[in-house]
Order: structure tokens, then C-alpha cells, then sequence
């Protein structure tokens, strides 16, 4: 009679034992699927917002191209130099955003956006350096439609004042070198206020030929 009951009480502890590990089991299966899900989620974030910078950055380059290419006061050779680089970011770019989307390693994905956040410098220099040039273009072929409209001395002079300034821009400007960002980024803050000064002189100068009239 012990025995039985013994035996029935090591059938009874054995029927615990493996209850509990097979709670045990489904409990970590459910914590690995938890995890498994947190961790996806977490990477679609961060894909979606790398993505969402490529998409910003990709939007200004492509728009360059056609500044570029609208620009009248530089030569085809420096325009060309201009169309190439921009061109190798945008295609780059294009590369690590589909690269990024089909990222399934989360060390993978930090690297590569790594790779985007490592590279800003470019589009920041670029972004610079066109908006520089573009607008000392602008500024150039207002001069010669002013210059055309009026005789007055004082004018004319604050119109060459501006057009020197414009093209002193553009020849500083086009002679940087990416390598050399951000170490060179006070020359193109310093260009944007000359710029800022040209401007100044053609509204100047206009409101000088209006009230000449």
C-alpha cells in the first residue's frame, strides 16, 4: 500500500513538473515573439525616418539640376562639374534608400544610417554652394537688365558695385572643394551676406531710376 501511494505521488509531482515546463516554454516563446515584434516595429521606425531624409535631400538635388542647368553667368564646363556631382549623390542616395528598405538586420539598418548621417556633409555642402551660386547668377542678369535702363552715374555705380559683388561670389565659390566642408563653410556664409549686400544696392539703385523718372 505505501509503495502505491508512492508511486502515485512521484506520477502526481511528475505531472507538476511537466505542467510547469511546458507553461514555462510558451512563456518564453511568447516573450521571444514580444521581442521578435518590438524589434521590428522599432526598425520600420527607423526606416521610415532615414527614408523620409533620403526622399528630403534627394527632392533639393534633383531641383539643383535644373537650377543648374538654368544658370547663364557660369560656363558649360563648370556646369557640367556641377550636373556630375550632384548626379553621384542622387544616385548614391537612391542606392542606400532601397538599400534601407530591404534591410532585415538591425545591425545592418544602423549601419546604414550610419552611411546617411556620415554623409550630410556632402548635401550640406552642396545645398550651399548651389544656392550661392544660383542666386549671384540671378543677381548678375538683373544687373545687366538694370544697367540697360539707365544713364545716371550714381546708379550705375551702385549696379557695378552689385555685379562685382555677385561675380566675386560665384568665383569664390565654384573654386571650393567638398573634401575641404565644413572647414570652408564661413567662405560660403561670407559669400551669401556679400549676396545679401548686392541686393541691397539693386534695390537701391531701382528705387533710384524710379524716382528719377
Amino acid at each position: 500500500m505505501k509503495k502505491t501511494k508512492i508511486f502515485i505521488s512521484i506520477l502526481a509531482l511528475s505531472a507538476i513538473l511537466l505542467a510547469y515546463n511546458v507553461f514555462a516554454a510558451n512563456e518564453n516563446n511568447q516573450s521571444g515573439s514580444a521581442k521578435t515584434d518590438e524589434t521590428a516595429v522599432l526598425m520600420q521606425k527607423q526606416k521610415t525616418k532615414a527614408v523620409s531624409e533620403i526622399v528630403r535631400r534627394l527632392a533639393f538635388l534633383n531641383q539643383s539640376i535644373e537650377k543648374i542647368q538654368a544658370m547663364q553667368k557660369i560656363s558649360s564646363e563648370q556646369k557640367d562639374i556641377f550636373k556630375t556631382e550632384v548626379q553621384s549623390e542622387i544616385d548614391f542616395l537612391n542606392q542606400l534608400k532601397d538599400k534601407i528598405n530591404a534591410d532585415t538586420d538591425k545591425t545592418v539598418l544602423f549601419n546604414d544610417r550610419k552611411t546617411l548621417k556620415d554623409r550630410y556633409n556632402i548635401f550640406a555642402f552642396l545645398q550651399s554652394q548651389i544656392a550661392v551660386v544660383s542666386y549671384a547668377d540671378k543677381i548678375l542678369n538683373i544687373v545687366d537688365l538694370m544697367d540697360a535702363q539707365t544713364t545716371d552715374a550714381m546708379v550705375k555705380s551702385k549696379i557695378a558695385s552689385a555685379q562685382n559683388k555677385a561675380q566675386n561670389a560665384i568665383n569664390s565659390v565654384v573654386a571650393l572643394k567638398l573634401e575641404n566642408y565644413p572647414k570652408n563653410k564661413n567662405i560660403l556664409q561670407e559669400n551669401k551676406q556679400l549676396l545679401v549686400e548686392a541686393r541691397k544696392e539693386l534695390i537701391e539703385a531701382r528705387a533710384t531710376m524710379k524716382t528719377s523718372k
